[in-house]
């Protein structure tokens, strides 16, 4: 092989495996839906109901639904948008309130 194989074939390598490195992995991927039947799906299948409910400053509504179990979906729903799963975890625990009323 000369010199301008070896150069290509080393192109071809670092874009295959540049490709690789930044490819985005499979459970990147943002599970999305209708509001009530993606909250009765969690409920039905892991348990799972609203716990705490928010608002962001964009107006899009962020819930955390648990279950006695302890796993945890928050659901984000942006306005005339669907309701989509963000984040899924186990052992939720809930505490107590530390900061002093006031502060």
């Amino acid at each position: 092989m000369g010199r301008r194989g070896l150069i290509l074939l080393t192109i071809l390598f670092g874009l295959l495996g540049g490709g690789l490195l930044y490819a985005p992995p499979a459970f990147a991927q943002t599970i999305c839906g209708g509001h009530a039947d993606l909250l009765k799906h969690l409920a039905d299948r892991y348990g799972e109901q609203p716990h705490s409910i928010a608002f962001t400053d964009q107006g899009s509504l962020v819930e955390v639904v648990v279950s006695p179990k302890g796993s945890w979906t928050i659901v984000m729903t942006a306005p005339g948008h669907p309701s989509c799963i963000v984040a899924t975890g186990k052992e939720w625990e809930t505490v107590a309130e530390t900061v002093e009323p006031g502060v």
